[in-house]
């Protein structure tokens, strides 16, 4: 059976307006894991390298705060793959 043009071109353009939206996504999620994540973790990474364990009180406070940003970094990393998941399972959503 042929597809008629009509119904082609339509094919055509949902399978141009899903790849664009992909392309946002991907764009976003690059930002997302930069900006936030990967800060996080580099500060926490310096937070670690500045320890001084002749300063105990330091050094604790230092592991606490290093801690929670490695928490934060899991913590987003999570939404972010929740995020891919609600993508990759939403419909093609096209503009017209």
């Amino acid at each position: 059976m042929k597809k008629n043009k009509p119904d082609f071109l339509q094919q055509n353009k949902e399978l141009l307006d899903r790849v664009e939206s992909q392309d946002d996504f991907i764009r976003t999620f690059e930002k997302e894991v930069y900006e936030n994540v990967n800060q996080v973790l580099c500060l926490a990474k310096i937070k670690l390298a500045g320890l001084d364990f002749n300063d105990k009180a330091t050094s604790v406070e230092k592991l606490e705060e290093s801690g929670n940003l490695i928490g934060k970094a899991i913590s987003d990393l999570r939404n972010l793959a929740k995020q891919v998941k609600n993508f990759n399972n939403s419909p093609v959503k096209t503009t017209t």
